[in-house]
């Protein structure tokens, strides 16, 4: 019997999204760059006006949309990644281990939509209130993002709501 062993020998190249802001420290001027299901973080050096890789880390599933929010009671923005398969998080930098942190995860699944044919819509409030979610017909998403409350509770509560009020 003949066994075939098939595997990717190289990191995904093309970019699927780009995003830029502080998002390493407050002074910071970074590019975020997604990758198939990789996101890689890159720095601006102010003295050499060169690129540094400061980040890179795989993430379960192929990323959809890329967006960079900078919340009014943090010093350092935060990354809103989502997923074909209808999920997200909320990812920020922890500058002492340098390393990435999940802030917040959780999934927009619809069990009588349809999912929409071109991509997914996403869109956050300037004022960082609430993030808009277009990936079935006709059914707009609301995530709010009040820090006081847990935002999975949120989720849940918006979800209800949707559930009795058409907008």
């Amino acid at each position: 019997m003949q066994y075939q062993y098939v595997v990717s020998a190289h990191k995904a190249s093309s970019v699927l999204a780009s995003v830029s802001g502080a998002f390493t420290l407050p002074e910071a001027t970074d590019l975020v760059l997604a990758k198939n299901n990789r996101i890689e973080v890159h720095t601006l050096t102010a003295a050499t006006g060169q690129l540094r890789q400061v980040g890179d880390w795989a993430l379960n599933g192929k990323i959809s949309t890329l967006h960079f929010f900078h919340p009014s009671d943090r010093l350092t923005g935060c990354i809103l990644v989502t997923s074909e398969k209808f999920q997200f998080a909320v990812l920020s930098w922890d500058a002492a281990e340098q390393r990435v942190v999940t802030e917040s995860t959780g999934e927009f699944t619809e069990v009588t939509g349809r999912p929409t044919t071109e991509t997914k819509i996403v869109a956050v409030d300037p004022l960082n209130r609430v993030i808009a979610v277009y990936a079935y017909q006709g059914i707009v998403h609301l995530l709010p993002m009040d820090s006081a409350e847990d935002p999975e509770s949120a989720w849940r509560k918006i979800l209800r709501l949707r559930g009795r009020k058409r907008l």
